[in-house]
């Protein structure tokens, strides 16, 4: 049998007894029809039986559409290995898709952020990342209806790692050439140059410089003083933390030697003062004041102190001695000449 009722949100199908258990009941809900229909073979029902039973169907109407897409917006709360997805909320979602890669057509997805249900929110953290790289990430919004078309493409780059500050070269007595390596994903890097480890005295100009390369004259510095240098790394993304720190000293200045003291036939004792920074000092002992012809021994004879004594000289000749001051920075240029 088939019987038509009238189009309504809420339709009831009675089963009555006597019908057989084995016959089929169809039922058919379509909202673009005005009916609900029914089909069934039923036998032998009573309309009076005690013990009725019922099958209620219930009618909500038609699915809703998809959303519109939603609208990427720049990242934020960026670091070395996350940064916050966001977009703008739509109205008709009821939760979000996010898609997170290492390439604009996103074939090379990240862990974990392919079509990552993110619920009802309008931002999401990606995490995992790696230092200095360039991701990517696109949002759908989903709801009964199905998911809309991606959003509009974001890319950012994550906070590069500190770079590694190497030693200092090309030390004078008043500037240092500073040094460090390239990091991953760094545009430029600031460097710092301090009197102390705490880089509490910065040296005039070099408070957080912007620096384009791998390393940096660092000048107007003090002979014998030792300086302290760090650098970050610059990007996009932000700025990573401190390298670690390079401490060096600046070439002293030339000692000052003065007249000789317990001058004997075949010996004296040279002196000199001391520059600061020294730590310790080249002696020259020649017959010529051109320190062509040097005394045996006394040619960048290392010795320590503020005077050295000078032996195995010839009566009757005359004698040149000049000083150079030494520290790990380097050698200072030579003292005045004193003769004898």
């Amino acid at each position: 049998r088939m019987r038509s009722v009238p189009r309504c949100s809420r339709a009831e199908v009675i089963s009555r007894p006597g019908w057989s258990s084995g016959n089929a009941l169809s039922i058919i809900i379509s909202p673009n029809t005005s009916s609900l229909l029914y089909f069934g073979d039923f036998m032998n029902y009573g309309y009076a039986h005690a013990n009725t039973a019922h099958l209620t169907v219930g009618w909500s109407g038609v699915n809703p559409a998809p959303p519109t897409s939603p609208v990427a917006t720049a990242a934020t709360n960026i670091t070395t290995t996350s940064f916050s997805a966001n977009w703008g909320a739509v109205a008709a979602a009821t939760s979000y898709r996010l898609d997170a890669a290492t390439d604009a057509n996103f074939t090379s997805m990240v862990s974990g952020y392919n079509d990552l249900n993110v619920g009802n929110v309008a931002t999401y953290s990606v995490s995992g990342l790696t230092p200095g790289i360039t991701y990517y990430y696109r949002v759908r919004g989903v709801n009964g209806g199905g998911t809309s078309l991606s959003s509009n493409t974001i890319s950012q780059i994550t906070v590069p790692p500190a770079p590694a500050a190497a030693s200092a070269a090309n030390m004078t007595t008043t500037s240092l050439t500073a040094n460090w390596g390239a990091t991953t994903g760094a545009a430029s890097y600031r460097l710092d140059a301090a009197t102390d480890a705490g880089f509490t005295a910065f040296v005039s100009g070099y408070n957080n410089l912007n620096v384009s390369d791998i390393s940096q004259s660092v000048t107007g510095l003090t002979p014998g003083i030792t300086y302290y240098y760090r650098v970050r790394a610059v990007n996009a993304g932000g700025t990573s933390a401190n390298s670690n720190t390079v401490s060096q000293i600046t070439v002293t200045s030339a000692p000052t030697a003065s007249a000789a003291t317990s001058v004997l036939d075949v010996s004296f004792t040279a002196n000199w003062s001391a520059p600061t920074g020294a730590a310790s000092y080249q002696l020259d002992v020649a017959t010529d004041s051109n320190f062509i012809n040097f005394v045996s021994g006394y040619s960048s004879k290392s010795v320590s102190g503020t005077s050295s004594s000078v032996t195995g000289l010839s009566y009757g000749t005359i004698y040149y001695y000049r000083l150079r001051a030494v520290n790990a920075g380097g050698v200072s240029v030579s003292s005045n000449t004193i003769t004898l």
